[in-house]
């Protein structure tokens, strides 16, 4: 069976269809950095797309201050700035209000909050919806929310306290006039993301899903990534292929994961999955390189049409 033949037999889709869908999905993506690319920010237009929202991971370690000033300077360059706020690494309301309004001075709108992997919070705060329920984020002009779901699980959390906090986010959802949207981690099974979102909506959650991908990166960092996140039986598809030192060093990205949503989001026009979130963990100029190439077409398709590479 030729190319043609055998990609259009997935879904009746032809390949031109499908790579419309996949440069569809990834266009308008978000892209993760870290407070360690403060330096960075001045070469980003060169290689991330002007307007395209850069989340900003706090990493241990990083001083408050590092995470205004690379808001205010992607905010100079054209971006929109949306900073983590990890609520186990905040010592309470008070922290908390001087974090936001630090943000707020410099024109930040949009946030991320998250519980962070912490083994114990450092403060008052154990989870996100202690954050959420302070009722900081509205006195401080925050507009848009996002907030995290894990369509693999983690291993570190049981099933039913991750369902309980993303129903409990979508109950502050329906709540608050901020505009909400979850943002998911990411993982390796392609069933994964569509069944997660099936799932979800029958539990009547209608949050819009900005789809975690982890970026571009070497076999190793992704496995150890994947590890240090908490994904779970998704991994074995990974720790599979690590063979040898050949196939860990080997750089591998997300293409499977963006067919199988595209090819979802196509044939279901209600779909909620709207937009793809690179995690740079190959890099940030790396991973923007590489998901401005899938969104210019600049990739072919596998035989059998369930992934494809980028043309470099």
């Amino acid at each position: 069976m030729d190319q043609t033949v055998q990609a259009k037999s997935q879904d009746n889709m032809s390949p031109e269809e499908l790579r419309q869908a996949v440069s569809s999905f990834v266009s308008g993506y978000s892209i993760e950095a870290t407070t360690h690319d403060l330096d960075k920010v001045q070469d980003f237009p060169d290689f991330i797309p002007a307007g395209t929202c850069v989340y900003i991971a706090h990493v241990p370690g990083a001083a408050r201050s590092d995470l205004v000033s690379m808001a205010e300077r992607l905010l100079e360059k054209g971006y929109e700035p949306v900073p983590h706020i990890v609520a186990r690494r905040l010592q309470g309301p008070d922290e908390l209000d001087q974090a936001l309004a630090a943000v707020q001075k410099v024109g930040v709108e949009h946030v991320l909050v998250i519980a962070g992997d912490l083994p114990e919070p450092e403060g008052q705060f154990e989870g996100a919806m202690d954050v959420l329920n302070c009722g900081l984020l509205e006195k401080h002009g925050i507009r848009t929310l996002g907030v995290s779901g894990h369509p693999e699980g983690n291993a570190n959390i049981p099933d039913e306290v991750l369902e309980k906090a993303l129903d409990d986010k979508a109950g502050y959802a329906a709540s608050t006039s901020l505009d909400v949207h979850i943002v998911t981690q990411f993982g390796f099974d392609t069933a994964a993301m569509p069944r997660w979102e099936a799932e979800t909506t029958a539990r009547g959650i209608t949050l819009p899903i900005h789809v975690g991908m982890a970026g571009p990166t070497s076999l190793k960092r992704l496995i150890n990534m994947g590890v240090r996140c908490g994904i779970g039986a998704s991994m074995r598809m990974l720790t599979k292929r690590a063979g040898d030192v050949a196939n860990m060093l080997k750089v591998t990205g997300p293409d499977k994961q963006i067919v199988a949503c595209a090819r979802h989001a196509s044939g279901h026009p209600d779909t909620r999955m709207v937009r793809t979130h690179f995690f740079a963990l190959g890099g940030v100029e790396k991973t923007a390189r590489w998901a401005n190439a899938v969104v210019d077409g600049r990739f072919t398709l596998n035989a059998d049409g369930t992934g494809f590479t980028v043309d470099v």
